[in-house]
């Protein structure tokens, strides 16, 4: 519905999947909201929540094909 009614450029999510969303989740999220970019948080060694990003990157393609990721690096 967000997507829908405010055609968001970009998302910010958590996508650690210890304590958020893993990444089946982020990626359905994302293709609900379907952004621009993607952006991640809560997510790497430092704060204990691997998560593969290149996977992430990969399903939200398949779900959503206008929509980029972008992994920030820590720091």
């Amino acid at each position: 519905m967000i997507g829908q009614m405010y055609g968001p450029q970009i998302a910010i999510m958590p996508v650690g999947g210890k304590f958020t969303m893993g990444i089946r989740e982020a990626a359905r999220a994302a293709s609900f909201i379907r952004p621009d970019i993607v952006i991640l948080c809560h997510y790497g060694l430092e704060v204990g929540q691997l998560a593969d990003i290149d996977e992430l990157g990969r399903a939200v393609k398949f779900l959503s094909s206008n929509t980029n990721v972008a992994a920030l690096a820590s720091g």
